[in-house]
């Protein structure tokens, strides 16, 4: 059906959950990164990359690296949000069913399920952080610790919300 995701080698699916996951904020921090320019008081000087003040933003080099950060941060998002949690949600289903011959034989163990769209809006809220950080925080401590806490206290808000609404289901 749509959604479900079958034939997808291991290997792939395990690489594609490393970098939709674990090092989400690494690679997506990077990826805007490259797009952060400082722009100064003077409109006759040139803006510059923040990460290396002699690369004047927008020309040269800087527009092939800039266009190339924006493709890909357009593919890896939609990879993150809406592919990698369909991805960990069928290898979760698959590692059961495997072991579902096992369990039938011991009493009925409770298994709590993460669901695609509780995936998606984790990855969507640290999203949220890096672009505020990245965009927002670079030359402010405050902004960056607050925006840190608020998607910190979001995201425990959203996983008691969805953990005290998603109640286990017995494997039988």
């Amino acid at each position: 059906g749509h959604g479900d995701l079958r034939g997808i080698p291991p290997a792939v699916a395990r690489i594609v959950t490393l970098l939709a996951d674990a090092l989400f904020l690494a690679v997506a921090d990077k990826l805007l990164l490259l797009l952060v320019c400082e722009y100064p008081e003077d409109v006759l000087v040139k803006p510059t990359l923040g990460l290396d003040a002699s690369i004047v933003c927008w020309e040269g080099q800087h527009a092939w690296v800039a266009a190339f950060s924006l493709v890909a941060f357009g593919l890896y998002l939609p990879l993150s949000v809406m592919i990698a949690p369909m991805i960990t949600e069928a290898e979760t289903t698959q590692e059961e069913t495997d072991r579902e011959s096992k369990r039938a034989k011991n009493k009925k163990v409770k298994d709590v399920q993460f669901a695609k769209p509780f995936l998606s809006m984790m990855t969507v809220s640290k999203c949220f952080l890096v672009i505020v950080v990245s965009f927002f925080g670079a030359d402010s401590l405050e902004v960056s610790i607050v925006a840190t806490a608020f998607i910190s206290i979001l995201m425990g808000f959203l996983t008691f919300k969805w953990y005290t609404t998603a109640q286990p289901q017995p494997v039988p």
